[in-house]
């Protein structure tokens, strides 16, 4: 399944150069694990949302139990 997948994404000609695939999906559906098939497959990097994004408000519940978690950058 994978390899067919990194196939349709290899046969789109990539704007300006560069080819972005978005993976979405609820929590526990498998994206970080297509993310890295997907990876492997088409030598190319993943790059998280997290990694380039983050705001005081990026976790809207007030009081959310992960927040301690959380480092900032």
């Amino acid at each position: 399944m994978t390899v067919d997948i990194a196939r349709k994404i290899a046969a789109v000609e990539p704007a300006d150069g560069t080819r972005i695939v978005g993976i979405d999906g609820p929590s526990g559906s498998g994206k970080s694990h297509l993310a890295r098939e997907l990876a492997e497959v088409l030598s190319a990097p993943i790059i998280e949302i997290d990694d380039f994004v983050y705001t005081e408000h990026w976790l809207r519940r007030e009081g959310y139990a992960a927040r301690q978690f959380w480092r900032r950058p």
